[in-house]
Order: structure tokens, then sequence, then C-alpha cells
């Protein structure tokens, strides 16, 4: 009676698993390049339909969607990316968000650079506000910079919240190339090791 159950069990999971190796080979075909393009599109065009910000359209929510769509763009070269990349920076007239001590308020600029990098016109893109923000930023006193706030959260550097680094540093990287400015860079690495050293 063992005997026979134990048979069955293993003819059963036999079956299950060339069951299993079918459905996975099956399956292999979701991967198909050309459909993830379609799939990549379809979610752009409707993200740009219905945007989604936190506070203003220049803010950090779609400094990180604009982020990745300059991303897609990088990778695909699907002109529609370029397109709702430009888009958005004319209608915000490449400015940044308000807050000059706060690395969230310039990543919307990351898309900015990359208009600047890729597109072939010259004067079509406006750095100003960008370079604006980063030399108040970087340059200019603040509390945080300056350790007099005690709050709990630790804002005692510039960059004392770890998203901060994906925020501001890309940004900064990006405008000192395309300006060649080495000197964003050696101010940025400093801030970087602020928040590298408060963090580890």
């Amino acid at each position: 009676m063992n005997k026979s159950i134990l048979v069955c069990l293993a003819i059963f999971v036999f079956l299950g698993c060339s069951k299993t190796q079918k459905t996975t080979t099956q399956k292999s075909d979701v991967f198909d390049k050309t459909e993830i393009k379609k799939s990549m599109i379809k979610a752009l065009e409707w993200q740009e339909a219905h945007p989604i910000f936190a506070i203003h359209p220049t803010d950090w929510t779609n400094g990180a969607y604009y982020t990745g769509v300059a991303r897609a763009h990088k990778t695909t070269k699907d002109m529609m990316y370029m397109a709702a990349l430009k888009n958005q920076a004319v209608r915000n007239h490449w400015q940044t968000f308000t807050r000059m001590h706060h690395a969230d308020d310039v990543a919307i600029s990351y898309s900015y650079l990359y208009i600047a990098m890729t597109d072939k016109r010259k004067n079509f893109v406006d750095l100003e506000p960008t370079k604006k923000f980063l030399d108040a930023h970087l340059y200019e006193d603040d509390q945080w910079k300056a350790g007099t706030d005690k709050s709990k959260m630790g804002k005692t550097i510039l960059w004392w919240w770890c998203d901060a680094l994906f925020m501001a540093p890309p940004v900064i990287n990006l405008y000192a190339k395309h300006t060649n400015q080495p000197k964003y860079l050696e101010d940025m690495h400093q801030f970087y090791m602020e928040t590298y050293n408060q963090l580890y």
C-alpha cells in the first residue's frame, strides 16, 4: 500500500515538473524586445496623459520619473521619450523647484542636461536656472551645512538623507561634464563623503 502511494506521488511530481517546464518554455516570448518596447511606450503615453507629482511639476517625483525617461531614450533611441523630455522642460521653463538647499529640487535638471547633451540644436536648452540652483546649493550657507539643525533627523549636513545621493549628484556630475567645470565634482565629492560617513 505504501509502495503504491509512493509510486503515485512520484508520477504526480514527475508530471508536474514536466508541465512546469513546458509552461516556462512557452512564456519565454514574454521577454521579446519588441513587446517590451511597445509596453514601455504604452506606459510612457499613459504617464504623460496622467501626470503625478507630489507638490509641483519640477519636484523630485518628476525629477526621478524624467531621469527614467532619459535613460529609456538613451537605451532605445525612441524619439517618443525625447519628445516627452522636451515637452516637460519647455512647460517647466527649464526651472528647478524652489528650495535651493534641498537636493530633491534639482533632480528635474537631469532631464534638462540630458537634452542639452543629446540634442543637436544650439541654445535650445536653458541651463541658467540649473546653474543658479547648483551655485546656491553648493556655495551658499544654510542651516544644514552649518550643522545648526539639531533635530532628531540628523540634518547637520547638506545631504542628510540617503535619497539625496540620487537627486543632486547625478545632476552635478552631468553639469560639470557638460560645462567642463570640474570644481563642481570636487564639491560634490565633499558633500557625498559627508553623507557616506553619516550613513556608514
